[in-house]
């Protein structure tokens, strides 16, 4: 399965830069091992390749650990998403929020069509609970203390949904807010 990735790379060869990278299994006297192979051709006035300069490293730590990484991550998605629970991150420098899958979910909303921004968020939360939702906020930025609250969203089918929402803030040595990061999970289920 490794094949396909070495020819791909030789194709590439061919080409200037005449340059290519591929990683790739290798087995060894102590078994299989990943190896990061930087390659480079040297062509005649033609462009024929007359030499091909392998340096090859040895990644299988780095391999292994990516692994890991994956699996733990799939591992996390279903817990969440068992839980019902989603995560995220506003950059205030940047005025940026990232939501989770699961926050994406929990809104039924699209990510494909959906841009999340606080107003954003804020639309969707319940008209009656917006300004303690929006005040709640404030007064953690303003205080430097964390929230926990709970409160209502209305997705676009309808549907209402009551969420705990969970948040710290991180701030700047000039006492700016630089990153809130928060946690919401579904509780409708104790409230109805």
């Amino acid at each position: 399965e490794d094949r396909a990735a070495q020819d791909a790379a030789l194709a590439q060869l061919r080409h200037p830069p005449h340059t290519a990278t591929v990683t790739q299994r290798v087995r060894t006297s102590t078994g299989w091992r990943w190896i990061a192979w930087q390659d480079r051709a040297f062509v005649d006035d033609d462009g024929v390749i007359v030499e091909i300069q392998r340096v090859g490293r040895d990644v299988s730590d780095l391999a292994e650990r990516e692994e890991h990484l994956r699996e733990e991550h799939r591992s996390l998605q279903t817990a969440t998403s068992l839980a019902q629970i989603g995560r995220w991150d506003l950059d205030h420098e940047h005025d940026r929020l990232i939501w989770s899958d699961g926050i994406y979910e929990l809104f039924g909303v699209d990510r494909a069509r959906f841009t999340p921004s606080f107003d954003a968020f804020l639309a969707a939360v319940h008209p009656d609970d917006r300004d303690f939702v929006r005040t709640a906020y404030r007064t953690a930025v303003e205080s430097r203390q964390p929230y926990d609250i709970e409160h209502r969203i209305v997705r676009p089918d309808g549907d209402v949904r009551w969420l705990r929402e969970v948040c710290e803030i991180d701030y700047a040595p000039d006492g700016a807010p630089l990153r809130s990061v928060g946690v919401v999970q579904d509780v409708t289920f104790r409230k109805t």
